[in-house]
């Protein structure tokens, strides 16, 4: 039985307005667009029906800055969580 789980989502330079040279979120990530809240929720929704019972989730958001990236489209993300 699987306790712990960590999902992760590439949000590759959402709320970062630069790309510099140094940080190809893109090509390190292999993401080219950020997921949209149904591919997140889809993605949860699976990781539970494939390792449930969970006793703890953990899902991340990386690349670019999460609290910089539009109010509405954090709130979309995390409400599909």
């Amino acid at each position: 039985m699987t306790k712990h789980k960590t999902l992760a989502f590439f949000i590759p330079h959402r709320g970062c307005p630069h790309q510099c040279s140094f940080c190809d979120q893109r090509t390190i990530s292999g993401a080219q667009q950020p997921p949209s809240p149904d591919a997140v929720r889809r993605a949860c929704a699976d990781m539970l029906q494939k390792y449930a019972p969970l006793h703890f989730a953990e899902i991340d958001f990386f690349g670019g800055s999460f609290t910089a990236v539009d109010a509405a489209e954090q709130v979309a993300l995390l409400e599909a969580v």
